[in-house]
């Protein structure tokens, strides 16, 4: 059974349940500083990028897990991106629940 969830940025709560992982520098925050970014709405970070992953944010320099992911056809996001779906969870988290 896969722990993977689909990634839509459109959804509502678009990082809840979603299996995330970093790679290369980060311009705004170290990786850790956004690892528990993404924990606190709800992610679940990982430090490698396997079939269960859903969404990897790519910084400068990504290496071998950008090329992972790419082969694994998970979606790669920017490091602007990551935070514009940062935004848009803690502002549906702060709104009433369905």
């Amino acid at each position: 059974m896969s722990n993977k969830k689909k990634f839509n940025a459109a959804a509502e709560r678009p990082l809840e349940g979603v299996n995330i992982a970093f790679t290369g520098k980060l311009d705004a925050v170290k990786r850790r500083q956004a690892a528990a970014i993404a924990r606190e709405v709800g992610a679940n970070v990982h430090t490698s990028v396997s079939g269960n992953t859903d969404l990897v944010v790519a910084g400068t320099d990504a290496g071998k897990k950008l090329q992972e992911a790419a082969n694994k056809k998970v979606t790669i996001v920017d490091e602007d991106t990551f935070f514009d779906l940062v935004r848009k969870q803690r502002a549906a988290n702060k709104g009433p629940k369905a």
